[in-house]
């Protein structure tokens, strides 16, 4: 998993026109600033959408929405360390939302990898996928 694939992602389901994709960058970047300041999970300033380990990301899910919970009610929370101008994306339940998605993207990208990886084993080398996509998709049209 990578920011750019969650990104993309993103952008495919939201589309450009409206705010939510950039919304849900914005909380992510958010969360990733938060576990600067207290690396809880020891991530070492790595981008929870760079993590490819489902139960760390699920246990990662849970604690953000916790913490946004706590931070929503007014007590003390760790994105009480983010800067004020973004108090809104916690407030509003932005970084649950976009956590969520990034649990989403990754059973996405999961099942994804699985299909790339049969079609790889089955069809051989690149050259003999195109080939074979290529004779699929003329025969099937």
């Amino acid at each position: 998993m990578t920011q750019r694939g969650f990104e993309d992602y993103l952008f495919s389901v939201y589309g450009y026109k409206n705010g939510t994709a950039k919304s849900y960058i914005t909380a992510i970047q958010i969360i990733d600033e938060m576990f600067l300041y207290e690396d809880v999970f020891d991530l070492k300033g790595k981008s929870i959408t760079c993590i490819t380990n489902f139960s760390l990301l699920k246990q990662i899910a849970d604690f953000v929405c916790s913490q946004q919970t706590l931070f929503r009610k007014g007590e003390h929370s760790i994105f009480h360390n983010i800067n004020s101008n973004q108090n809104s994306y916690p407030g509003k339940g932005f970084c649950s939302a976009a956590i969520k998605q990034l649990l989403k993207y990754y059973a996405y990208n999961s099942e994804e990898e699985k299909a790339w990886a049969i079609l790889t084993k089955n069809y051989g080398s690149r050259s003999k996928k195109g080939q074979f996509l290529r004779f699929e998709l003329s025969h099937n049209a």
